[in-house]
Formats: C-alpha cells, sequence, structure tokens
C-alpha cells in the first residue's frame, strides 16, 4: 500500500494501479468484512483517473458519481512556519479521523487545535474508547507519531485519517525520554507510572505529575516523597496524597494540619511523633473528640475536652484521667456513654441521668439494684433491658407498680410470677386471662406472653378458649393497646 488506509488496492486486469475507496466498497456503513477477496468477481465503476498517479479510483456504490474535488499533495501547505503568523489567541481547528488498523473502520472522529501534541488526541481516544492511551500507537501516512509532536507539524490540510493500532503495552520500555514525558504530565500525571526508575526522582516531572493529578504521588521515588512542595501540591487535589507521603512529610505539621481539616481521619498516617505532640493535637480533638483514640500520650485536660466534645469519647479515656464531672457531663449529652464508664463511677446518680437522657442505656447496666432504679423512674426503659430483667418478677414488679402498660415487655416467668403476687391488680386489667405466646409485629425480639380478654375470643372457638389456643386453632394477628392501657391483640381462625 502506498498510503495508509486510503483504499484497497486491486489488480484491474490490463489496468495497473487501480484503486478503490475502501468507503465506496459498497452501500451502506463500512465494516470489517471486506467484499473483495482474491478471485472474486465484482462490479464497479470508475470515479477518477488520477494521470499523475498513474491510477484509477473505483467505486461499488450505487447512486451519483459526482464526488468533491481531491485535495493534490503539492497544493497542501506542510510549511509549519506558517502557523507562526496567527495570532495566539485565536484558535485553527482540524478534523481528525481514527481508523482502526488497517480495516479502514473509523473509530471516532475528532475536532483538534492543530497546536494540540498527539497525546491530547491519544487521551481523547481513551475518553472516547475507553482504550488506554499506553495500548495506542497512533500512525499517519504509515508514520509513527511520537506523542510530543504537535498535529500541525505532522497533519496535512483540514482533515487527516490516522491509523489506531493495539500494542502489548506489558512489552513496552518504560519512558525514557524526559521531553516527551513532560508533554504527557501535562494531560496526564498517570503517565509517570510509566516512566524510568531515574526519571520517576526528577523532581520537576513530580511536580509536573502530582499538580495534574494528586494519587500520581504513589509513583515518585526516593527522597521527594517527603519533599513538602511536592506533596503539598498533591494534597491539594488528593487529601490523602499524605498517606503515600513518605516519613518526613508525615512529620511535617504544616500538611498534617492540611490533612486532618479535610479529613480527621488521615490521623491515621500521621508520623508517630506528631501523635504525642499534645499542642499539635489540641485543636484536632476539641473539633473531633473520637481521634483521642489515637493519640499517644493522652493527658487528662485533653481527655476531657475530647468527652465535652463527643461523650464516647470517654471509651478512650485513661481510667486515671476519668472524673465524676466527666462521666455525668457525658451520660448527661450522651445517655450511651454509660457503655464506658468505669465501675466506680456506674452509681444510681450516673444511670438515672443516662436512662432520662436515653432509655436505651439501660442495656449497659448489669447490677440489678442500678435496674431496679432505672425501671422505677422510666418504667419503659424495660423494654431495652437484658433477658434476665424481663424475666425477673421484681424487676417488672417495680416497672409494674410505675406504669401497668410495662407489663407488654415483660416474659411469661415473670408475668406468672406477678399473677401470683398480685392476683386483683393483674387478673383486674383482663376479664380472662390465658397466655399466648405472640410473636411482636415490630420483628424480631424474645416472644411476648400476652392476656388475652375473653370477650375477644368468638363463640365460634367454643366453650374453652385456652383449649383452642394450644390446639392452634387460634392465631395471633396483631398485638397493641386499647385506649385503658390493656394488652389487646386481634385474632384469626
Amino acid at each position: 500500500m502506498q498510503q495508509y488506509c486510503p483504499g484497497i488496492w486491486r489488480d484491474g486486469g490490463s489496468v495497473t494501479g487501480a484503486c478503490e475507496a475502501s468507503n465506496a466498497a459498497g452501500d451502506g456503513f463500512p465494516t470489517k468484512r471486506d467484499p473483495v477477496r482474491k478471485g472474486k468477481q465484482i462490479s464497479a465503476r470508475i470515479l477518477e483517473f488520477n494521470e499523475e498517479a498513474d491510477r484509477f479510483y473505483l467505486t461499488m456504490r450505487s447512486g451519483d458519481l459526482s464526488r468533491p474535488p481531491r485535495i493534490k499533495k503539492s497544493e497542501e501547505n506542510h510549511d509549519p512556519e506558517s502557523l507562526r503568523l496567527v495570532a495566539s489567541e485565536e484558535w485553527l481547528d482540524a478534523e481528525v479521523r481514527i481508523l482502526r488498523g488497517l480495516s479502514s473502520r473509523v473509530v471516532t472522529e475528532l475536532d483538534m487545535d492543530r497546536r494540540s501534541f498527539v497525546f491530547d488526541v491519544m487521551m481523547a481516544i481513551k475518553r472516547e474508547t475507553g482504550l488506554h492511551w499506553r495500548r495506542q500507537r497512533l500512525l499517519y501516512d504509515q508514520q509513527p507519531l511520537g506523542e510530543d509532536q504537535r498535529l500541525g507539524e505532522v497533519v496535512d490540510g483540514p482533515e487527516a485519517e490516522v491509523a489506531l493500532v493495539h500494542v502489548d503495552h506489558q512489552k513496552l520500555e518504560p519512558i525514557s525520554d524526559r521531553d516527551k514525558l513532560q508533554v504527557m504530565l501535562t494531560f496526564d500525571g498517570e503517565a509517570l507510572a510509566y516512566a524510568t526508575e531515574e526519571l520517576r526522582r526528577d523532581r520537576d516531572l513530580a511536580l509536573a505529575a502530582v499538580r495534574q493529578n494528586g494519587k500520581a504521588l504513589r509513583h515518585v521515588r526516593g527522597a521527594l516523597l517527603g519533599d513538602e512542595e511536592v506533596v503539598e501540591l498533591a494534597m491539594a487535589s488528593d487529601p490523602f496524597a499524605l498517606a503515600r507521603a513518605g516519613k518526613a512529610a508525615r512529620k511535617n505539621q504544616k500538611l498534617a494540619a492540611k490533612a486532618l481539616n479535610a479529613d480527621p481521619d488521615m490521623i491515621r498516617f500521621l508520623h508517630p511523633d506528631l501523635l504525642k505532640n499534645e499542642a499539635f493535637l489540641m485543636p484536632h480533638v476539641a473539633k473531633n473528640g473520637l481521634l483521642l483514640k489515637y493519640v499517644r500520650l493522652r493527658s487528662a485536660k485533653m481527655a476531657s475536652a475530647a468527652v465535652e466534645q463527643n461523650p464516647l469519647a470517654l471509651e478512650f479515656c485513661k481510667k486515671h484521667h476519668i472524673t465524676e464531672t466527666m462521666v455525668m457531663t457525658a451520660v448527661g449529652q450522651n445517655g450511651l456513654a454509660l457503655r464506658f464508664v468505669p465501675a466506680q463511677f456506674a452509681v444510681r446518680q450516673v444511670v438515672l441521668a443516662a436512662v432520662c437522657q436515653d432509655p436505651r442505656a439501660v442495656r449497659y447496666v448489669g447490677d440489678k439494684a442500678l435496674m431496679l432504679d432505672a425501671v422505677r423512674e422510666y418504667p419503659h426503659a424495660l423494654k431495652f433491658a437484658w433477658s434476665k430483667f424481663l424475666a425477673d418478677a421484681d424487676v417488672v414488679s417495680a416497672a409494674f407498680e410505675k406504669d401497668k402498660t410495662s407489663l407488654r415487655y415483660a416474659t411469661k416467668p415473670a408475668v406468672l410470677e406477678l399473677i401470683s403476687r398480685y392476683p386483683h391488680e393483674v387478673l383486674g386489667i383482663f376479664t380472662f386471662g390465658v397466655f399466648v405466646n405472640v410473636t411482636p409485629s415490630w420483628g424480631g425480639g424474645d416472644p411476648v406472653f400476652a392476656l388475652l380478654p375473653k370477650s375477644e375470643f368468638s363463640a365460634d372457638f367454643g366453650s374453652d378458649p385456652e383449649k383452642a389456643i394450644r390446639g392452634g386453632k387460634i392465631k395471633v394477628r396483631k398485638l397493641g393497646l386499647n385506649d385503658r392501657g390493656e394488652l389487646r391483640v386481634t385474632m384469626k381462625m
């Protein structure tokens, strides 16, 4: 082929050098299939005869033969010096048609500035097709194009057909041309990953890479990983870049402060020396108390500031730093902080303050005496108590005396005991008492044993509703309370 992908050369019998335009190899859109094979007879019409080149242009398409005039290479201006006469603010466009290998199939069409680099075209192909630039090779007029070449220097005319060839990137040599890499880093900082070790230690190239993409810091080598300017520039677009930096950078207070302000979780990547610096960490712990977890040297002052900001930071305080005032402050803001209160501070006053703020705090009360105090003040906190307390008649009774509707949370052993202790009070709520294992409508949890009033049963169930229940004839559909606080269920056959 004398030109790269302009058409398909044929042996025209007595006419030598006959050529058929590739996009004229039949009606419709060009496909991968070649309609012409050796030994196959075809019908074609002559489009044009070029005397200078001594070649015919044929077409297998139907319809009118009129075509736009072809531009002769002699008429094209190949002198790049003419571009210098164009003002810098003026844009000159060129249409680049990308063809796939030798198949002449159009992959994409791009409108590019003639001052664009070839690598800019490769990045555009990546965006259009998903093919990484490392796997691309572009050819124009059978000649490979360099990534650092400008389109105006290599492409003729306002339109150009460029061939795209896939290459095995795993077999390519690392990029060793510094100037070429400098151009590539302008468009993709990750290009540094494919450079030689020497270029990855180059400070100017490292700055260019992280300026375009902060994540490119992971490809930098040597002392540059601790260079403040390089790391700071990377963090401008990627705060997590500090995690990939060297020890010197992770010890730098200026960089560490920027990282913590962007994301407090970055404290995990700071140098151990900074985690011992109370003066540096105090302002950040005051903003996020849970950062106390990562502090190496924790003082009482820092612990107090952390708990004041977030009561759950009590978990990370040293026991000798915890005071009664600190505990009361914590449970007063968040009752669930009771979970981290040391045993010596888990007294009645603290427990009641925690349960008052959040009834769920009773799940962290394991002492029966404290549980009795809690449910006497807040009977419905019984709902969140341990299962052993739900079966404890003393605890259930303490809640029942305060609010009879709290009986709904008790389990069968406690309810049976309460019936024996207070038969008139318990059974006075109901006209008939039968225990049924009821699954709560809100799902999960222990089964609820409810007393079912006799009025809830239909005569169809017979004279012995207890027997009907045990026989499985009655199903519990819904559990709830009526306006008098009585436990009610809706039954169905």
